[in-house]
């Protein structure tokens, strides 16, 4: 890395870059906790009522404290309140370990307060129970976002329950939470373990519950578990076929609709397949046993940890081509299964770490798969589209998808585009390679994106870095 010498000056870098790498703390006296633990575990026991859509959620939280100093509150991300216009979410009340019930409980867009009865001191375990309702509403244009919704032969729940926000990501000893906005998405989780059980009354014949991790069902209750994940998805329908494959030790598992063509449907699992492939080879092992991919009966597509979206128009428009919106967006949503799941960043104030990552990501499995197409794909997907919007751009400057997409997600491709020419394969890929690998399971920063570049090649790069980042010199403040 580039030599600085100044101890003083490198702190405050990190401190502005945020990215919380705390030491687990030995447990206080009176603390019976088992600090081989994951710090952040949820157990979520919820009852859909299927004819009213309502969803009942008993929440536990189980958070460690990593840190030197007690804990007065714990916050929450509450994406669900993402819907506030919608009224999705209806809070009842929260509980402490023993029962006792937790006053002042405040929301604040995204920001989800639970003060705490007593400080909670280094080492020792916090442990809120939340009771809430998740009134699940059609998909419309008041609920725009599918994955949080129902159609006709869809029920999709995604980002449905607070997750714990971050801890000294910003400033030391406080908490953060990202502001809520309609572009973009607004989430930085940490890796957590979930434990969930779904019961679902006055539900329909055939019915099938769809979850990554693993999952059992015994009459109308579902039980899942995923460790290891930002969040936890779940799908469900009367409808969905099974279409599965192997690529190495994990199971590719396709759920589609009948109405679907043996074609598409072929196309999306080669796709899915050989993007698992390609990309575990250049980045790193895929990190669960199965990867859920679903069509999904909402617009375009959208990541989660070990379950992708991918939108019903791909499957009903596809043309038979396998450069079509199809394979891009299966590839796409499979590639944040890396940037996203394996490293998180914030994406409101930082999405080209994931966006312009996983877009990159459609041009290096057409190199591996199809090399002919390759020119196709940069002139329909990036050329046809130009900014000189800088790329580090964060969510809250937009008002409109597309202009955003412009700058974060294709300017972004031509940002490494151009270092890749630069420094060339050998030292691009291995530093995607060593980006993954060493802030695997973390919410990196693009202080530590950057940083890992050799020090040579990080000044070789000056203008490029100069030319798309308003922050280009980033590594030198």
């Amino acid at each position: 890395m580039l030599q600085r010498t100044l101890l003083l000056l490198t702190m405050v870098m990190l401190l502005i870059a945020g990215t919380p790498h705390p030491q687990p703390a030995a447990a206080q006296e009176g603390c019976t906790i088992d600090t081989t633990l994951r710090r952040t575990r949820y157990e979520i026991n919820a009852v859909l009522d299927w004819s009213t859509k309502v969803v009942q959620v008993t929440q536990t939280i189980r958070y460690r404290n990593d840190y030197d100093q007690d804990l007065t509150e714990l916050v929450l991300h509450s994406e669900p309140h993402r819907l506030s216009r919608a009224n999705v979410m209806t809070f009842r009340s929260a509980q402490t370990e023993d029962g006792q019930f937790i006053e002042g409980v405040t929301v604040d867009k995204l920001r989800f307060t639970v003060p705490l009865p007593e400080a909670v001191p280094s080492g020792c375990d916090v442990v809120v129970t939340l009771v809430y309702d998740i009134n699940v509403k059609p998909l419309s244009d008041e609920n725009p976002l599918g994955w949080l919704a129902y159609t006709e032969r869809q029920l999709n729940l995604g980002h449905w329950f607070p997750t714990v926000g971050l801890y000294g990501y910003e400033t030391a000893g406080e908490w953060y939470v990202p502001d809520r906005h309609y572009i973009g998405e607004q989430t930085a989780p940490e890796l957590a373990d979930y434990r969930v059980t779904m019961q679902v009354n006055n539900g329909p014949a055939g019915l099938q519950v769809i979850a990554p991790g693993t999952v059992s069902q015994a009459g109308n209750t579902w039980t899942m578990q995923l460790n290891g994940a930002r969040d936890f998805a779940i799908s469900m329908s009367t409808q969905f076929q099974k279409t599965t494959e192997a690529v190495g030790d994990v199971t590719v598992e396709l759920y589609t609709y009948p109405t679907e063509t043996p074609a598409s449907i072929a196309q999306a699992m080669t796709d899915a397949t050989q993007a698992l492939a390609v990309y575990s080879d250049l980045f790193g092992a895929y990190p669960f046993e199965r990867l859920v991919v679903v069509e999904g009966d909402f617009d375009d597509g959208y990541e989660f940890s070990g379950f992708v979206f991918v939108s019903e128009a791909w499957f009903r428009t596809w043309n038979g081509t396998p450069n079509h919106w199809l394979t891009i967006i299966t590839i796409h949503e499979i590639a944040h299964q890396w940037w996203y799941m394996l490293v998180a960043n914030d994406q409101a104030r930082d999405p080209y770490l994931d966006e312009a990552f996983a877009t990159y990501s459609e041009l290096l499995y057409f190199e591996a798969t199809n090399p002919d197409l390759v020119q196709a794909w940069w002139d329909f997907r990036v050329f046809r589209y130009d900014t000189t919007d800088p790329v580090d751009i964060t969510v809250y400057e937009y008002t409109q998808w597309r202009p955003y997409i412009n700058a974060a997600y294709l300017r972004g491709v031509r940002m490494l585009q151009a270092v890749r020419e630069a420094v060339g394969d050998e030292v691009f890929f291995q530093w995607l390679h060593d980006y993954a690998h060493d802030y695997q399971g973390q919410v990196a920063s693009p202080h530590d994106l950057w940083q890992m570049l050799p020090d040579a090649d990080y000044l070789l790069i000056s203008d490029i870095r100069s030319q798309y980042l308003r922050n280009g010199d980033i590594l030198e403040k």
